[in-house]
C-alpha cells in the first residue's frame, strides 16, 4: 500500500521466474492489496493422478523466450533473488501466527509489502516457487511432509512475515465484545473484478494445499494453550515435519476451535436472551446460519482491515419486530461474492459437500484455502452460504445446537478431524470402514457384558451362555469382539470355534480345532499360566489325554511329555471316549483363576454331537468360570435342527439362565454414523446419502459396506482430490437398481473383476471356505497359469477384503462371500463340472507325494462331480481313493469324513465289481458298516452288513459284518435277535449252546471247568502261549460279545459262556479276551457261592492283564473283581474303587461298564453309607453322573437308572416336590411307598423284552421299599415276583444279592407274623415263607462265618431278632435287636441302625411297652435323618404321633 509501483515490479519479476518452472502458480499481477489466498498445485500431483477426477486441462502457454531458458536447480534460482530474500532460506524456526492476530513484524519482507498485507495466511509451495513468496514478503524453510506422512521432500512451508504473534482471544474476551461485534467480511479483499482477476481455477490450478496445505504451526497466546498441549495425544503417527513441534501446532489449532465453540455458545445465549426480552424473534434459519457463519469466518480467517463500524443486518422478521442484529459494515459485497459462487456450483455432482467448482470466479475463499482442516472449513462454508443458496440445501445444520455439536466432535476427536496426518489417512481417496466397529449396538453390548460379568466377575453363575441371533452380516462376531479387551485384565482365555458351512467334518471337530488353536496360543503365551493349566490338565485327564492328543495336536506341546496310552474299548466307543475327554479338558482349562470364554460362531451349522457336548459342558457342575457365546442365524434353524432341541434343553435348566441377544438391522441414524465415519465427513452432510443407502439395504451392516463399495466402484461416490472431500450423485444413487440380498450384490461385484479373478474365485470356492495355496496353484492348467497370475489375483482379492490369509491358508472373509463366490457357478451342472475339473487337475498336476497329501481333497472334488464321470477306469480309481481316504480317517477316529468317503465308495460299486474287484468291495462295505455303527446309524449298518453276508465268500470274510450286525441289532433294542445271531456265528465256529439252560447243564459245564482249573496252577496259566488259530481267536471275540448281551435276558446262558471262555483259553491258548473271561467267570461263580474258585479265577485274571494291549483290562476286570470283594471286604471301602472304575470306563468310552460301575457306586452308597456322606450327597453324585451318561442313549441306561431313581424318590423329598416335612407341617397323611407311571412303564418295557435280570432288580428294589414303609402285603407280592425271575438265573451282582437276601428274610418274618395277627387266610403259603426265612438265615450266617463279619453280623442279628419275635421268644428277640443296633453303629451302617431301632420300637409297641417304643422310634427317626432319608423319617414321626 505504501509503494504500489515497486510491488508491481517485484510481482512481474516473480511471474517471469515462476514461468520457468513446471509448477505454474496464479497470483494477482497488480499492486492491489493481496487477497490473502494462495493456491498452489504441483504438477503431476494428487489431482493429476486421481482417476476419479476429470482430466486436467492443458497448462497456460509460456512465452517462447521463457521456454528456451534452461531450468536451474533451486540453489541457482536463489542467486537470481535479492539478497534479502535469500536470507529466508536460512534454517530459521518456522512460525505462523493465528489469523486475526495483527502485529507489525515484517522481518524478511519484500519491497512494497506492508505490515498487514497478508493477514498471516500460510500454504504450501513447491521448489521453484520461492521467488513469489519472497516478493510478497514471506519466510520459507524446507519441509519433508508428504501426502501420506512420508519423508520425501516435496516442497516448502511458508509463513507470511507480516503476521505477528498475538494471543488468541479468551471466552471472556469474546463474551464481553460480542454484543458490539461488527463482522465486516467485505474488507477482506477477495480479489478484483473478473476483468482484473486471474482465475485461480483455470488449468485446474485451484489447489487446496493437499497434505501439506494447513498451517504448519500456530503460535500465539491463549490461556488454554499449555493445558491443551498436554491433552494432545491424538497426533497421527508417521507425520514427520522437520524442526516442527506438532504438539504446539495442534494446541493452537485446538485453542481456536475451542474459542469458536465459545462463540457459538454465546451466540445462542444472546439469541435466546434477546427472544426472552421481546427484543428479537427467531430469524429465518438461513439468515441465522449465515450470520453465525460470518462470525466464525472472521474468527478463523482474521483481517486487520476489518473495522468495528458495522451496518445493520436485519431479516424481514426482525424488521417487523424492530430487532437489530450487527453483522458487519459491508456485507453486501461479500454476499454478492457468495451468491455468485453458489450459482456457479455444480448441483448434481457435489451433493453432500460444498466444494468449489472449477469455474468459480468469485472472490470468496473457503477456510480450506487458508490451510484449515477440511471438516472445519466445510462447517463454516455451509453456514456462510446458507442464505445465498437456500434451495440448494447447502446448509445441513438444522440449528445452532447442531453447529455446537459439530465443533464438540472435532474437539473430542482431533486426531481424526483436525490434524494433518489424520487427514492423510482418512482422506486419501480410499473408501474405508472401521474394522469390527459397532454402530447402534449399545444395548446389545451392555447385555453381553452383563452375561460376561455374571460368570467371570461376580461369580453368581459358574457357567453361562449368551446367544446372539441375527441375519448374516448383522455384526454378531463384531459384537463379541467388544469383550476381548476385558480378557487380558481378567486373565481369561478366548477360544474361537467356527462351524463349517459345508459340514464336511467329523462330530465335534470344530471344538477340537478351536482347542488346538487355544493350546498353541497357550504354549506361546504366559509361562506361568502355561504351567498352571498344564498341571490342571494332567490331573483332570490322566491317561485319557492320550486319545485327546490325536484330536488336539498342540496339546502335546502344552504337556511337554509323553502320556500313557489308553485306547478306546472299541471303535464304537471312540466317540464316547472323545466326548468324555473333551469335558475333562474343559474342566481343566477353565476356573476362577483362568476363566474361559468360548465363542461358537455359525451355530446353525453345528452337528448334533456338538450341540450335545455344549449342553453337557453347561450342565457339568464340576466346570466353573466358563462362558459360551453362541452366534447363529434363526432363519437357518428349522424346527428339527439339533440346535432347536439343544436350546430348549438349556432354557429348561433353571440353574443355567440364558442371555439372548437379537441383532436387528440398523436404524437410519446408525447407518449415517457408519457412512459419516467411512467418509470422514459430518453426519449432517452425509445424511441424504445414508438415508438412500439405508433404504436399499434395510440397515444390514454388511450390506451397507458392500453397497458403498459398489457405489464407489461405479463412480457414484468419488473422492475429489482438489478439495479433499467426498462427492456423490444422490439422484443417481436413489435411482440405482440394487440387489435385494447382499449375496447378489457380492456376485455383481465379483463379476466386475473380470474373467481372470472370477476364475480364481470359482476355484477357491470349490475348495471350500479355506484352501491351501499349493492346492490352489495345482488347480490351474498351464494355459491358465500363462494367462492368469494367481498370486496377483489373490492379492487383489485380499486388498478388497474378500479373502484373508490366516497362517498359510486362504480363507474367505465371511461365509456370505463364499456363498457369493460359489454362486458364480450359476447352475448345478456348472458346479459339478468345476469340481470335476479341479479334482482332475490336482490328480494330473500333483507329484506322487502331493497327491498322497491331498488325497482327501482330490477325492472330495471328484465325488462332487461324480455324475459327470462316464469312464469305468476313472470310476474304479475314485472308488479306491474313497476306500483309502475313508480307512485313513477311520484310523484317526474321524468318523464323519470316513463315513462320507466310504458311503460314496459303496455307491460307486456295481454288482459285477464284487466278482472282478472282490477284496476292494469287501473292505469297503465292511469298513463302512463299522463306521456307520460308530456313528449310531444302526439301519445303515444292517443294510451294509447284510450285503457283505450275501456276497461274502467265506466265514472269515463275513465275521466283521456279523460283529457289526449284532451290535446294530442291540442298538435297535432287539436283544433277542442279537443273541440269536451271536449263537449262530458261534455254532459256525464250532461252539454250540442249548436254547434252554437248566441247572443240569450249568452243573456239567461247572464240573468240567473246575477240573481244568484244579489241574493247573496260576503260574502255568499265566505262561500259556497265545492262540494262533484264527477260528479260536474269533470264537473268543464272539463269546465275549454274546455273553455280555445275554446277561440281561438269560443269565444262565451268560454263565455257560463264561465257563466256555475259560475252557477255550485253557485248551487253545490266550487271547485278548482271556483276562475278561476269567474275571467274568469269577463273578458268576461268586453268584452261586463258589467263593474259593471265584477267588482263584480273579487272581488269574489279574495276572493276565499285561499280556495283551487289552481293551477291557483296566475297566471291566476291576468292576467284576470289586463285586466279588463285597463278600470279603467292608462294603464302604469299595465305593471309591467303583468310582475309579466308572471314570476309567468313561475315559475309554465304554458306556456299558460305565453304567454298571455307576450303578454299583450308587447302590453301595445307599446300603453302606460312607462316613460323612448321606443320601443327599448320594443323590447329587447320582444326578451328576446321569448328566454325563444321558447323551449316550444306551439301552442299559434306563434299566440301571430307573430302580435307583425309584429308591431315592421314596426315601427323600425331591426339592421341587410339593411334599412338606411332616415334622414341620403337621401332615395328617403319612408318607408311604409310591411308584410313578414312568417307573411302571419301565417295568412293562422290561417284561416285553424278557429282560429277566432287570425285572429281578426292579422287584427286589420295590420289595425292600414296601417293607420299609410297612406295606407287608405289597412287599410279599414283590418278593414273590422277585423269586420268580431269580429262579434259573443264578448270575446276579453280589451287592444286590446281599440286599435281596436280607430283605427277603425280613419280609418272610413280617408275613408270618401278619398271618398270626390277621388269620391264616390273609396270606397264602405259610410253609413257603417259613422255608424262605430259614434259607436266608442259613445263607447269611455262612457269609458271616466264612467271609466278612463286618458286613453281615448286624444283619444276621436283626434276622435272628425277627425270628425270635415271630416265635414268641421275646427275651432273645430283645437281645438280638440290641446286638444288631450295636453292630450296625459300630460298622457304620447308619441305614440298618435306623431300621433296627424302628423294628425294636415296633417290637415294644406290640408287647405294650409304649414308652420304650416311642423312645426307640424317636432314635430311629433321628438316624433316618442322619442317613438323609427325610421322607422315611417323616413316616416314623407319624408313627410316633399315632401311638
Amino acid at each position: 500500500e505504501g509503494s504500489g509501483s515497486a510491488a508491481a515490479a517485484a510481482a512481474a519479476a516473480t511471474a517471469t521466474s515462476i514461468a520457468m518452472t513446471s509448477d505454474p502458480v496464479s497470483f494477482p499481477p497488480t499492486a492491489a492489496p493481496f487477497s490473502g489466498v494462495l493456491r498452489v498445485v504441483p504438477s503431476g500431483g494428487e489431482a493429476a493422478s486421481n482417476s476419479l477426477l476429470p482430466p486436467m486441462p492443458p497448462l497456460p502457454q509460456v512465452p517462447q523466450q521463457q521456454q528456451q531458458q534452461p531450468q536451474q536447480q533451486p540453489q541457482q534460482m536463489m542467486t537470481m533473488l535479492p539478497a534479502d530474500i535469500l536470507s529466508a532460506f536460512e534454517p530459521n524456526p518456522l512460525t505462523f501466527d493465528p489469523p486475526g492476530n495483527h502485529g507489525a513484524t515484517a522481518a524478511g519482507a519484500g519491497a512494497g509489502v506492508g505490515a498487514g498485507a497478508a493477514g498471516g495466511i500460510a500454504s504450501m509451495v513447491m521448489p521453484g516457487q520461492e521467488q513469489m513468496m519472497g516478493a510478497l514478503g514471506g519466510t520459507l524453510m524446507p519441509s519433508t511432509v508428504s501426502a501420506v506422512g512420508g519423508d520425501t521432500p516435496t516442497g516448502y512451508y511458508v509463513t507470511m512475515a507480516a503476521a505477528a504473534a498475538a494471543e488468541v482471544p479468551s471466552l471472556e474476551d469474546h463474551t464481553e465484545a460480542f454484543s458490539n461485534l461488527k463482522v465486516d467480511l467485505a474488507e477482506l479483499d477477495f480479489g478484483n473484478d473478473d476483468e482484473d482477476f486471474i482465475d485461480h481455477d483455470e488449468g485446474n490450478l485451484n489447489n487446496t494445499s493437499q497434505s501439506g496445505g494447513k498451517p504448519a504451526s500456530i503460535q500465539g497466546g491463549g490461556a488454554d494453550n499449555d493445558a491443551l498441549t498436554e491433552d494432545l495425544t491424538h497426533s497421527c503417527e508417521g507425520s514427520q515435519t522437520s524442526q516442527l513441534s506438532l504438539s504446539s501446532e495442534h494446541a493452537q489449532l485446538l485453542a481456536m476451535v475451542r474459542s469458536a465453540l465459545d462463540l457459538v455458545v454465546t451466540f445462542r445465549a444472546e439469541r435466546r436472551e434477546g427472544g426472552a426480552n421481546g427484543n428479537q424473534s427467531t430469524c429465518d434459519d438461513a439468515e441465522l446460519h449465515h450470520a453465525l457463519g460470518r462470525i466464525l469466518y472472521k474468527h478463523f480467517s482474521g483481517n486487520s482491515s476489518l473495522e468495528d463500524g458495522g451496518v445493520s443486518f436485519t431479516t424481514d422478521r426482525d424488521k417487523k419486530k424492530n430487532v437489530h442484529v450487527d453483522v458487519g459494515s459491508s456485507d453486501d459485497a461479500l454476499d454478492d461474492d457468495i451468491e455468485a459462487s453458489s450459482r456457479r456450483k455444480g448441483r448434481r455432482t457435489t451433493v453432500g459437500c460444498t466444494a468449489k467448482s472449477n469455474d468459480d470466479r468469485s472472490g470468496y475463499a473457503p477456510l480450506l484455502d487458508f490451510g484449515y482442516p477440511i471438516r472445519l472449513s466445510t462447517l463454516v462454508d455451509c453456514l456462510v452460504k446458507s442464505r445465498s443458496s437456500p434451495n440448494d440445501n447447502v446448509c445441513f445444520f438444522a440449528s445452532t445446537e447442531d453447529v455446537e455439536e459439530e465443533l464438540r466432535e472435532m474437539l473430542e476427536k482431533p486426531g481424526r478431524y483436525l490434524y494433518d496426518a489424520a487427514e492423510a489417512v482418512y482422506c486419501d481417496g480410499q473408501l474405508r470402514f472401521a474394522k469390527d466397529k459397532l454402530y447402534g449396538r449399545s444395548e446389545e453390548v451392555a447385555t453381553l457384558m452383563s452375561a460376561y460379568d455374571r460368570v467371570i466377575h461376580s461369580k453368581k453363575e459358574k457357567r453361562g451362555i449368551a446367544l446372539i441371533n441375527g441375519y448374516a452380516g448383522s455384526g454378531k462376531s463384531s459384537l463379541v469382539d467388544q469383550i476381548l479387551p476385558r480378557l487380558q485384565s481378567d486373565r481369561a482365555s478366548f477360544v474361537y470355534c467356527k462351524f463349517d458351512i459345508q459340514g464336511q467334518e467329523q462330530p465335534m471337530s470344530s471344538f477340537f480345532r478351536a482347542l488346538d488353536g487355544y493350546c498353541q496360543n497357550l504354549f506361546d503365551g504366559d509361562p506361568t499360566l502355561l504351567a498352571e493349566i498344564r498341571g490342571a490338565i494332567n490331573y483332570a485327564l490322566g491317561p485319557s489325554v492320550s486319545l485327546l492328543k490325536g484330536q488336539v495336536p498342540s496339546l502335546g506341546a502344552v504337556l511337554g511329555r509323553e502320556s500313557p496310552v489308553l485306547q478306546a474299548a472299541e471303535t464304537t466307543d471312540a466317540l464316547n471316549h472323545i466326548s468324555y475327554s473333551l469335558r475333562l479338558f474343559v474342566r481343566a482349562i477353565s476356573g476362577p483363576t483362568h476363566p474361559l470364554v468360548f465363542l461358537l460362531d455359525d451355530l446353525q451349522y453345528a452337528d448334533k454331537k456338538s450341540v450335545d457336548a455344549i449342553n453337557l459342558l453347561l450342565k457339568d457342575t464340576d466346570t466353573t468360570s466358563l462362558l459360551f457365546i453362541g452366534c447363529y442365524r434363526e432363519e437357518s434353524v428349522s424346527i428339527d435342527h439339533p440346535l432347536t432341541e439343544g436350546l430348549g434343553d438349556i432354557a429348561m435348566t433353571a440353574e443355567m439362565p440364558m442371555s439372548s441377544i437379537t441383532l436387528s438391522n440398523l436404524d437410519k441414524q446408525s447407518v449415517n454414523d457408519m457412512v459419516s465415519e467411512s467418509l470422514n465427513m459430518s453426519r449432517r452432510l452425509t445424511r441424504p446419502l445414508a438415508d438412500a443407502v439405508h433404504a436399499k439395504t434395510r440397515g444390514n451392516p454388511m450390506f451397507v459396506r458392500e453397497l458403498m463399495a459398489s457405489l464407489y466402484a461405479d463412480g457414484l461416490i468419488r473422492y475429489a482430490a482438489t478439495v479433499r472431500r467426498w462427492e456423490w450423485d444422490i439422484i443417481a444413487i436413489r435411482e440405482k437398481d440394487v440387489a435385494d440380498e447382499v449375496v447378489d450384490l457380492l456376485v455383481g461385484r465379483m463379476k466386475g473383476y473380470g474373467p481372470e479373478i472370477e476364475l480364481v474365485l470359482q476355484v477357491v470356492a470349490c475348495l471350500g471356505t479355506s484352501c491351501d495355496p499349493n492346492a490352489l496353484c495345482l488347480c490351474f492348467t498351464d494355459e491358465d497359469r500363462n494367462s492368469t497370475s494367481v498370486d496377483s489375483c489373490l492379492m487383489r482379492l485380499m486388498a478388497d477384503g474378500l479373502i484373508n490369509k490366516v497362517g498359510v491358508m486362504y480363507r474367505f472373509g465371511h461365509d456370505l462371500i463364499w456363498q457369493a463366490a460359489y454362486a458364480l457357478l450359476t447352475s448345478s451342472s456348472k458346479q459339478q463340472s468345476m469340481h470335476l475339473h479341479v479334482g482332475r487337475q490336482l490328480l494330473k498336476n500333483g507329484s506322487e507325494e502331493e497327491r498322497n497329501q491331498m488325497m482327501s481333497i482330490i477325492a472330495d472334488q471328484l465325488n462332487r462331480g461324480v455324475d459327470l464321470i462316464d469312464d469305468d477306469a476313472e470310476r474304479l480309481l475314485l472308488t479306491r481313493m474313497n476306500l483309502q481316504v475313508g480307512r485313513k480317517e477311520l484310523a484317526s477316529m474321524s468318523f464323519l469324513p470316513a463315513s462320507l468317503y466310504l458311503l460314496q465308495g459303496t455307491i460307486l460299486v456295481h454288482d459285477e465289481d464284487w466278482k472282478d474287484h472282490y477284496q476292494m468291495c469287501l473292505q469297503l462295505f465292511t469298513s463302512c458298516a463299522e463306521v456307520q455303527l460308530a456313528l449310531g446309524n444302526s439301519g445303515e449298518t444292517v443294510t451294509l452288513a447284510t450285503q457283505v453276508l450275501t456276497l461274502g465268500r467265506s466265514l472269515q470274510d463275513k465275521l466283521g459284518a456279523y460283529y457289526a450286525l449284532i451290535k446294530a441289532k442291540l442298538l435297535q433294542g432287539d436283544v433277542d435277535e442279537s443273541v440269536k445271531i451271536g449263537l449262530s456265528v458261534l455254532g459256525q465256529l464250532g461252539e454250540c449252546f442249548p436254547t434252554r439252560v437248566d441247572e443240569a447243564k450249568i452243573g456239567k459245564e461247572l464240573m468240567e471247568t473246575e477240573h481244568l482249573l484244579e489241574s493247573s496252577s496260576l503260574e502255568t496259566i499265566s505262561k500259556t502261549d497265545a492262540a494262533t488259530d484264527a477260528d479260536r481267536v474269533a470264537t473268543m471275540r464272539f463269546l465275549l460279545l454274546t455273553s455280555r448281551i445275554a446277561y440281561t435276558i438269560n443269565p444262565g446262558l451268560n454263565l455257560l459262556m463264561n465257563l466256555r471262555m475259560v475252557q477255550t483259553t485253557m485248551a487253545g491258548g490266550l487271547t485278548p479276551e482271556s483276562s475278561f473271561a476269567f474275571s467274568s467267570c469269577a463273578f458268576a461263580l461268586c453268584s452261586i457261592d463258589h467263593h474259593d474258585l471265584a477267588a482263584f479265577c480273579a487272581k488269574v485274571s489279574i495276572s493276565l492283564l499285561g499280556r495283551f494291549n487289552q481293551k477291557y483290562a483296566h475297566i471291566t476286570i476291576p468292576t467284576l473283581i470289586l463285586s466279588i470283594l463285597a463278600y470279603r471286604q467292608p462294603l464302604q471301602a469299595l465305593v471309591e474303587e467303583f468310582r475309579k472304575a466308572y471314570k476309567n470306563a468313561m475315559a475309554v468310552g465304554d458306556v456299558d461298564w460305565a453304567i454298571v460301575s455307576i450303578g454299583q457306586v450308587t447302590n453301595v452308597s445307599i446300603f453302606a453309607p460312607e462316613r460323612g456322606r448321606n443320601l443327599g450327597h448320594v443323590q447329587d453324585e447320582f444326578l451328576h453322573n446321569l448328566q454325563e451318561l444321558s447323551m449316550y442313549n444306551h439301552m442299559l441306561f434306563s434299566l440301571y437308572v430307573s430302580p435307583i431313581k425309584e429308591a431315592l424318590s421314596n426315601l427323600r423329598y425331591v426339592e421341587s416336590s410339593s411334599h412338606v416335612s411332616a415334622t414341620s407341617a403337621g401332615v395328617e397323611n403319612p408318607p408311604t411307598v409310591c411308584f410313578t407311571a414312568d417307573q411302571n412303564h419301565m417295568v412293562s418295557v422290561c417284561a416285553s423284552k424278557n429282560l429277566k435280570n432287570s425285572l429281578r432288580k426292579v422287584y427286589c428294589n420295590r420289595m425292600w421299599l414296601a417293607y420299609l414303609y410297612r406295606r407287608y402285603d405289597l412287599a410279599a407280592e414283590f418278593a414273590t415276583k422277585n423269586q420268580k425271575f431269580a429262579a434259573g438265573n443264578p448270575i446276579y451282582a453280589p451287592i444286590e444279592t446281599i440286599m435281596e437276601t436280607l430283605y427277603l428274610g425280613l419280609v418272610a418274618f413280617a408275613v408270618l407274623r401278619e398271618r398270626v395277627r390277621l388269620g391264616d387266610s390273609s396270606f397264602d403259603g405259610g410253609e413257603k415263607w417259613t422255608k424262605i426265612s430259614t434259607d436266608v438265615i442259613n445263607k447269611i450266617s455262612g457269609w458271616n462265618e466264612e467271609d466278612s463279619s463286618w458286613n453281615f453280623q448286624n444283619k444276621i442279628d436283626l434276622l435272628n431278632a425277627e425270628q425270635a419275635f415271630t416265635d414268641g421268644d421275646y427275651p432273645r428277640a430283645l437281645e438280638k435287636y440290641e446286638s444288631s443296633i450295636g453292630n450296625a453303629g459300630k460298622h457304620g451302617f447308619i441305614n440298618e441302625l435306623a431300621l433296627a431301632c424302628e423294628r425294636l420300637g415296633l417290637f415294644h409297641q406290640s408287647i405294650g411297652n409304649t414308652i420304650e417304643a416311642q423312645m426307640h422310634l424317636m432314635l430311629s427317626k433321628q438316624h433316618y435323618r442322619t442317613w438323609g432319608a427325610t421322607r422315611k423319617a417323616d413316616d416314623v414321626h407319624h408313627l410316633i404321633q399315632s401311638m
